[in-house]
């Protein structure tokens, strides 16, 4: 895919979509169509990832799509405080829960924000709170999110080997049916959008993208 140089700790995986790095998983940056960028997964802040970014264009859009990522954009926020902070459902009382004052802008639903609908597609997943999962429609690229990329996920166990993943993950929590209609709807959206590319939350799952590749290619 066409790329552009960026300085660490940015990596280019499209023109218009970079990874980021950390000991612990992996969040992006989305360059909108009007220039603006779109932060996918508050990373730890630290001011060089700031600078790096700043390269690249004006950071209008925080995604904080679980409660993962509470803790970070409370310092994202004071480092940019005229930035656009979403929230998926749930996460907004996570936040005051972990004493975390965030002034959300925002808040995720079923349906694309037209900020970014022509550009980016949204999947909400139930849990407490919500898991967002996005995809980048001119990379091709899925963004997911930790329900489906946690060792007993959905896309673990595709990966693994298992095409029929709703089949495994309801055996596994057939008690709990949120985690079953989870799976279906996700391994629903995989199919349809038939991505080349998945970024998981999760260190590790992106290096075995091309073996998501193989199966879709089997099924």
């Amino acid at each position: 895919m066409p790329t552009e140089n960026v300085s660490s700790p940015l990596v280019a995986h499209h023109h218009n979509l970079w990874l980021i790095h950390t000991p612990s998983y992996h969040a992006a940056i989305i360059r909108l169509q009007q220039g603006g960028l779109v932060l996918w997964g508050a990373p730890p802040f630290t001011q060089a990832l700031a600078t790096s970014i700043a390269m690249l264009g004006e950071l209008q859009h925080v995604i904080v799509g679980s409660s993962d990522f509470i803790g970070a954009a409370h310092a994202w926020q004071k480092a940019f405080p005229n930035c656009q902070f979403w929230a998926s459902p749930g996460v907004r009382s996570a936040a005051q829960k972990q004493g975390k004052q965030i002034a959300f802008s925002n808040d995720l639903w079923a349906s694309p924000d037209p900020t970014w609908s022509s550009e980016l597609d949204q999947l909400l997943l139930k849990n407490d709170p919500c898991e967002a999962i996005f995809y980048h429609y001119e990379s091709k690229t899925l963004l997911v999110e930790g329900f489906v990329t946690q060792p007993q996920g959905l896309l673990s166990r595709w990966l693994k080997g298992s095409h029929n993943g709703v089949l495994e993950v309801a055996k596994k929590h057939r008690s709990n049916r949120t985690n079953q209609e989870n799976s279906r709807r996700a391994l629903e959206y995989f199919r349809l959008l038939a991505p080349e590319y998945l970024i998981g939350r999760s260190i590790g799952l992106t290096d075995q993208v091309e073996q998501l590749l193989n199966l879709q290619k089997d099924q």
